[in-house]
Protein backbone atom coordinates (compact mmCIF):
# COMPACT_ATOMS: atom_id res chain seq x y z
CA UNK A 1 0.00 0.00 0.00
CA UNK A 2 1.09 3.33 -0.95
CA UNK A 3 1.42 5.81 1.73
CA UNK A 4 0.63 9.71 1.01
CA UNK A 5 0.37 12.77 2.79
CA UNK A 6 -1.06 16.14 2.64
CA UNK A 7 0.51 18.99 4.19
CA UNK A 8 -0.90 22.46 4.26
CA UNK A 9 0.71 24.92 6.03
CA UNK A 10 1.68 28.56 5.76
CA UNK A 11 4.86 28.46 7.39
CA UNK A 12 6.39 25.23 6.95
CA UNK A 13 8.91 25.37 3.70
CA UNK A 14 7.52 22.75 1.07
CA UNK A 15 11.13 20.80 0.65
CA UNK A 16 10.98 20.32 4.42
CA UNK A 17 7.83 18.49 4.55
CA UNK A 18 9.10 16.78 1.13
CA UNK A 19 12.37 15.72 2.73
CA UNK A 20 10.75 14.20 6.32
CA UNK A 21 8.41 12.01 4.17
CA UNK A 22 9.95 10.98 1.25
CA UNK A 23 12.95 9.64 3.59
CA UNK A 24 10.20 6.87 4.99
CA UNK A 25 9.37 6.28 1.24
CA UNK A 26 5.50 8.29 1.62
CA UNK A 27 4.40 10.26 -1.55
CA UNK A 28 2.46 13.11 -1.84
CA UNK A 29 -1.20 13.30 -2.71
CA UNK A 30 -1.52 13.72 -6.30
CA UNK A 31 -5.19 13.74 -6.97
CA UNK A 32 -8.11 16.16 -4.80
CA UNK A 33 -10.03 13.40 -5.85
CA UNK A 34 -8.41 10.59 -3.27
CA UNK A 35 -7.70 11.10 0.34
CA UNK A 36 -4.27 10.92 1.92
CA UNK A 37 -3.51 8.45 4.88
CA UNK A 38 -1.82 11.63 6.42
CA UNK A 39 -3.12 15.29 6.68
CA UNK A 40 -2.11 17.76 8.30
CA UNK A 41 -3.08 21.80 8.70
CA UNK A 42 -1.41 24.27 10.51
CA UNK A 43 -2.65 26.66 12.99
CA UNK A 44 -2.72 29.57 9.77
CA UNK A 45 -5.09 27.42 8.17
CA UNK A 46 -7.20 25.07 10.93
CA UNK A 47 -9.92 26.83 9.95
CA UNK A 48 -10.33 27.46 6.46
CA UNK A 49 -12.80 24.80 5.57
CA UNK A 50 -12.30 23.62 2.15
CA UNK A 51 -9.72 21.32 3.26
CA UNK A 52 -12.22 20.02 6.21
CA UNK A 53 -13.63 17.15 3.06
CA UNK A 54 -10.62 15.56 3.45
CA UNK A 55 -10.40 12.42 5.32
CA UNK A 56 -7.65 10.29 5.80
CA UNK A 57 -6.44 7.58 8.29
CA UNK A 58 -4.58 10.32 10.41
CA UNK A 59 -5.29 14.00 10.65
CA UNK A 60 -4.73 16.83 13.16
CA UNK A 61 -8.05 17.94 13.77
CA UNK A 62 -9.25 16.64 16.82
CA UNK A 63 -13.08 16.12 17.71
CA UNK A 64 -15.56 19.11 18.82
CA UNK A 65 -14.54 17.81 22.62
CA UNK A 66 -11.04 19.44 22.23
CA UNK A 67 -13.29 22.89 22.60
CA UNK A 68 -13.78 21.58 26.24
CA UNK A 69 -9.88 21.53 26.57
CA UNK A 70 -9.27 24.86 25.51
CA UNK A 71 -12.36 26.59 26.63
CA UNK A 72 -11.00 29.18 29.47
CA UNK A 73 -14.22 28.62 31.07
CA UNK A 74 -13.59 24.87 31.65
CA UNK A 75 -9.92 25.79 33.27
CA UNK A 76 -11.19 25.00 36.43
CA UNK A 77 -12.70 21.59 35.35
CA UNK A 78 -9.87 20.29 33.43
CA UNK A 79 -6.98 21.23 35.59
CA UNK A 80 -8.12 22.31 39.21
CA UNK A 81 -6.32 21.69 41.72
CA UNK A 82 -2.74 24.11 43.15
CA UNK A 83 -2.14 25.35 39.28
CA UNK A 84 -4.59 27.41 38.20
CA UNK A 85 -5.36 31.24 40.23
CA UNK A 86 -8.98 32.04 41.45
CA UNK A 87 -11.03 31.67 38.42
CA UNK A 88 -14.82 33.04 37.72
CA UNK A 89 -17.20 33.38 34.52
CA UNK A 90 -19.09 36.12 33.61
CA UNK A 91 -21.60 36.81 31.11
CA UNK A 92 -22.37 40.09 29.83
CA UNK A 93 -25.92 42.12 31.05
CA UNK A 94 -26.32 39.37 33.84
CA UNK A 95 -25.92 41.05 37.55
CA UNK A 96 -22.16 42.22 38.04
CA UNK A 97 -22.89 42.96 41.58
CA UNK A 98 -22.48 38.88 42.28
CA UNK A 99 -18.73 40.26 41.94
CA UNK A 100 -18.65 43.10 44.24
CA UNK A 101 -17.17 40.01 47.07
CA UNK A 102 -13.91 39.16 44.97
CA UNK A 103 -13.03 42.87 45.61
CA UNK A 104 -12.51 42.36 49.59
CA UNK A 105 -9.25 41.77 49.75
CA UNK A 106 -6.76 43.73 48.09
CA UNK A 107 -6.51 41.59 44.65
CA UNK A 108 -6.41 42.54 41.01
CA UNK A 109 -8.62 40.58 38.55
CA UNK A 110 -7.66 40.59 35.04
CA UNK A 111 -10.50 40.13 32.76
CA UNK A 112 -9.93 37.78 29.55
CA UNK A 113 -12.69 37.10 26.56
CA UNK A 114 -12.96 33.53 27.05
CA UNK A 115 -12.81 33.31 22.76
CA UNK A 116 -10.06 35.94 22.69
CA UNK A 117 -6.44 35.73 21.80
CA UNK A 118 -3.51 37.66 21.34
CA UNK A 119 -3.97 39.81 24.17
CA UNK A 120 -7.29 41.04 22.70
CA UNK A 121 -9.66 42.56 25.07
CA UNK A 122 -7.94 41.62 28.22
CA UNK A 123 -8.08 44.69 31.00
CA UNK A 124 -6.81 44.49 34.75
CA UNK A 125 -8.76 45.93 37.51
CA UNK A 126 -8.26 46.20 41.26
CA UNK A 127 -11.96 47.66 42.41
CA UNK A 128 -15.59 46.64 41.33
CA UNK A 129 -16.50 49.72 40.08
CA UNK A 130 -13.81 49.59 37.30
CA UNK A 131 -15.30 46.39 36.54
CA UNK A 132 -18.41 47.36 36.37
CA UNK A 133 -17.04 50.18 34.10
CA UNK A 134 -15.62 48.13 31.67
CA UNK A 135 -18.25 45.71 31.04
CA UNK A 136 -20.74 48.52 30.99
CA UNK A 137 -19.34 51.05 29.04
CA UNK A 138 -15.34 50.47 27.61
CA UNK A 139 -15.82 47.39 26.28
CA UNK A 140 -18.02 49.50 23.20
CA UNK A 141 -14.82 50.93 22.36
CA UNK A 142 -13.13 47.54 21.99
CA UNK A 143 -11.69 46.42 18.68
CA UNK A 144 -11.79 42.92 18.77
CA UNK A 145 -11.22 41.82 15.47
CA UNK A 146 -12.35 38.19 13.92
CA UNK A 147 -13.26 37.60 17.59
CA UNK A 148 -17.03 36.35 17.02
CA UNK A 149 -18.28 35.42 20.52
CA UNK A 150 -17.21 38.33 22.91
CA UNK A 151 -20.30 37.97 25.61
CA UNK A 152 -18.75 35.41 27.26
CA UNK A 153 -15.60 36.49 29.97
CA UNK A 154 -13.46 34.92 32.74
CA UNK A 155 -12.09 37.02 35.36
CA UNK A 156 -8.86 35.10 36.68
CA UNK A 157 -7.11 36.41 39.52
CA UNK A 158 -4.49 38.36 38.78
CA UNK A 159 -0.51 36.92 39.31
CA UNK A 160 1.26 39.92 40.84
CA UNK A 161 3.91 38.21 42.42
CA UNK A 162 5.67 36.68 39.28
CA UNK A 163 9.43 35.61 38.96
CA UNK A 164 10.97 37.85 36.58
CA UNK A 165 13.19 36.97 33.47
CA UNK A 166 15.76 39.70 32.50
CA UNK A 167 13.60 42.23 34.49
CA UNK A 168 9.83 41.59 32.93
CA UNK A 169 7.44 39.58 33.49
CA UNK A 170 6.94 35.79 31.35
CA UNK A 171 5.06 32.93 30.75
CA UNK A 172 6.39 30.01 29.10
CA UNK A 173 5.09 28.19 26.26
CA UNK A 174 4.33 24.46 26.37
CA UNK A 175 3.71 22.46 23.38
CA UNK A 176 1.55 19.16 24.12
CA UNK A 177 0.38 16.40 21.90
CA UNK A 178 -3.16 14.66 21.78
CA UNK A 179 -2.51 11.49 20.42
CA UNK A 180 -5.28 8.30 20.54
CA UNK A 181 -4.96 7.96 24.57
CA UNK A 182 -1.88 9.38 24.97
CA UNK A 183 -0.71 12.94 26.35
CA UNK A 184 3.27 14.28 25.04
CA UNK A 185 4.49 17.43 26.18
CA UNK A 186 8.07 19.27 24.42
CA UNK A 187 10.44 19.31 27.15
CA UNK A 188 11.99 22.88 25.87
CA UNK A 189 9.38 25.70 26.51
CA UNK A 190 9.55 29.16 24.92
CA UNK A 191 10.12 32.08 27.32
CA UNK A 192 7.33 34.58 26.08
CA UNK A 193 7.97 37.46 28.21
CA UNK A 194 6.00 41.34 28.04
CA UNK A 195 7.64 44.60 26.26
CA UNK A 196 8.97 46.43 28.79
CA UNK A 197 10.47 46.35 32.46
CA UNK A 198 7.86 44.69 35.13
CA UNK A 199 6.49 47.54 37.41
CA UNK A 200 3.44 46.93 40.27
CA UNK A 201 1.55 50.07 39.04
CA UNK A 202 0.28 50.96 35.97
CA UNK A 203 -1.79 48.17 34.88
CA UNK A 204 -3.01 49.41 32.14
CA UNK A 205 0.34 49.42 30.16
CA UNK A 206 -0.31 46.16 28.48
CA UNK A 207 3.69 46.14 27.47
CA UNK A 208 4.38 45.99 31.38
CA UNK A 209 1.97 43.27 31.96
CA UNK A 210 1.12 41.59 29.33
CA UNK A 211 3.36 38.74 28.09
CA UNK A 212 3.14 37.27 24.39
CA UNK A 213 5.49 35.70 22.14
CA UNK A 214 5.34 38.53 19.61
CA UNK A 215 7.48 41.03 18.18
CA UNK A 216 7.70 42.84 21.38
CA UNK A 217 8.69 39.66 23.57
CA UNK A 218 12.07 38.92 24.44
CA UNK A 219 13.14 36.35 21.06
CA UNK A 220 14.53 33.22 20.77
CA UNK A 221 14.93 32.06 24.45
CA UNK A 222 14.31 28.82 25.41
CA UNK A 223 13.70 26.92 29.33
CA UNK A 224 15.97 25.42 30.65
CA UNK A 225 19.19 26.35 28.37
CA UNK A 226 18.65 30.23 28.36
CA UNK A 227 17.00 30.75 31.91
CA UNK A 228 19.16 32.26 33.85
CA UNK A 229 17.76 34.04 37.41
CA UNK A 230 20.24 35.39 40.38
CA UNK A 231 21.28 32.14 42.33
CA UNK A 232 24.10 29.77 42.36
CA UNK A 233 23.91 27.01 39.94
CA UNK A 234 23.07 24.16 42.19
CA UNK A 235 20.53 26.36 43.19
CA UNK A 236 19.24 27.31 39.71
CA UNK A 237 19.39 23.61 38.64
CA UNK A 238 17.48 22.72 41.70
CA UNK A 239 14.56 25.10 40.56
CA UNK A 240 14.64 23.84 36.82
CA UNK A 241 14.24 20.83 38.20
CA UNK A 242 11.38 21.72 40.04
CA UNK A 243 9.76 23.62 37.29
CA UNK A 244 9.88 20.92 35.21
CA UNK A 245 8.18 18.00 38.08
CA UNK A 246 5.53 20.42 38.06
CA UNK A 247 5.13 20.52 35.01
CA UNK A 248 4.97 17.20 34.53
CA UNK A 249 2.43 17.20 37.83
CA UNK A 250 0.34 19.33 35.66
CA UNK A 251 -0.43 17.27 32.20
CA UNK A 252 -1.04 14.34 34.44
CA UNK A 253 -3.80 16.28 36.04
CA UNK A 254 -4.83 17.09 32.65
CA UNK A 255 -5.02 13.37 31.56
CA UNK A 256 -6.91 12.79 34.40
CA UNK A 257 -9.42 15.08 34.00
CA UNK A 258 -10.61 14.67 30.14
CA UNK A 259 -11.76 11.95 28.37
CA UNK A 260 -9.72 10.26 26.16
CA UNK A 261 -9.53 9.40 23.12
CA UNK A 262 -10.81 12.43 22.11
CA UNK A 263 -13.52 11.44 19.18
CA UNK A 264 -12.90 12.10 15.40
CA UNK A 265 -14.52 13.91 12.81
CA UNK A 266 -16.69 11.74 10.69
CA UNK A 267 -14.60 10.03 8.58
CA UNK A 268 -11.97 10.47 10.01
CA UNK A 269 -9.57 6.98 11.29
CA UNK A 270 -7.50 8.22 13.92
CA UNK A 271 -6.67 12.22 15.05
CA UNK A 272 -3.92 14.07 17.20
CA UNK A 273 -3.74 17.96 17.40
CA UNK A 274 -0.95 20.21 18.87
CA UNK A 275 -2.02 22.39 21.63
CA UNK A 276 0.08 24.78 23.97
CA UNK A 277 -0.28 25.68 27.40
CA UNK A 278 0.60 29.09 28.59
CA UNK A 279 1.72 28.76 32.18
CA UNK A 280 2.70 31.77 34.63
CA UNK A 281 5.77 31.33 37.22
CA UNK A 282 5.94 33.18 40.42
CA UNK A 283 8.45 34.22 42.45
CA UNK A 284 8.10 31.48 45.09
CA UNK A 285 8.68 29.26 41.41
CA UNK A 286 5.29 27.60 41.97
CA UNK A 287 3.44 27.35 38.03
CA UNK A 288 -0.28 28.80 37.42
CA UNK A 289 -1.67 27.62 34.19
CA UNK A 290 -3.04 30.70 32.20
CA UNK A 291 -4.48 28.49 29.43
CA UNK A 292 -4.55 25.76 27.29
CA UNK A 293 -5.08 26.86 23.30
CA UNK A 294 -4.72 25.73 19.84
CA UNK A 295 -3.53 28.75 18.68
CA UNK A 296 -0.12 27.77 18.99
CA UNK A 297 1.01 30.30 16.21
CA UNK A 298 4.39 30.19 14.45
CA UNK A 299 7.12 28.16 16.80
CA UNK A 300 9.97 29.41 14.61
CA UNK A 301 12.25 29.95 18.17
CA UNK A 302 11.70 26.48 18.98
CA UNK A 303 11.37 24.92 15.50
CA UNK A 304 15.18 26.45 14.86
CA UNK A 305 16.92 24.69 17.66
CA UNK A 306 14.49 22.08 17.98
CA UNK A 307 12.35 20.95 15.03
CA UNK A 308 9.13 20.76 16.37
CA UNK A 309 7.30 19.58 13.10
CA UNK A 310 9.87 16.31 12.89
CA UNK A 311 9.39 15.57 15.88
CA UNK A 312 5.70 15.66 16.49
CA UNK A 313 5.62 13.58 13.18
CA UNK A 314 7.51 11.11 14.61
CA UNK A 315 4.96 10.69 17.99
CA UNK A 316 2.30 10.31 15.60
CA UNK A 317 3.40 8.07 13.39
CA UNK A 318 4.86 6.10 15.52
CA UNK A 319 1.81 6.18 17.89
CA UNK A 320 -0.52 4.91 15.12
CA UNK A 321 1.79 2.39 14.21
CA UNK A 322 3.64 3.79 10.64
CA UNK A 323 7.11 4.49 11.99
CA UNK A 324 9.64 1.90 12.92
CA UNK A 325 11.11 1.96 16.36
CA UNK A 326 14.83 2.33 14.76
CA UNK A 327 13.55 5.41 13.07
CA UNK A 328 12.08 7.37 15.99
CA UNK A 329 13.93 10.00 17.69
CA UNK A 330 11.41 12.18 19.19
CA UNK A 331 11.85 10.51 22.65
CA UNK A 332 14.48 12.85 23.21
CA UNK A 333 11.74 15.73 23.60
CA UNK A 334 8.78 14.79 23.98
CA UNK A 335 7.59 12.93 27.22
CA UNK A 336 4.93 10.59 27.44
CA UNK A 337 2.44 11.02 30.64
CA UNK A 338 2.32 8.08 32.24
Amino acid sequence: MTLTYLVISKYLDDKRIKKYFEEKKWKKLASRKTNPTFFYLDSMKIYDRNFWKYNSEIKNLLGEQKNHLTNKANLNLVLGGNYMMLNYNCQLGEDLNRYKFIFLKEKKWILKPIKGRQGIGIKIVSQFKELKNYFEEEIKEVDFKKIKETDKWVIQEYIDDPLLFNNKKFHLRVYFLIVGENIYYFNRYIIASAAKKYEKNNYQDKDIHDSHYNEKSIRNKIFPEDFTIDKSPLEEEKIIENINKQVYDIFKILKSNINLPIKTYPGDKNCYEIFAADIMVTKDFNLKVLEFNHHIGEPETMDKRYPLFENQMDIVLHNFGLLEKKDFRAQNYFIEIK
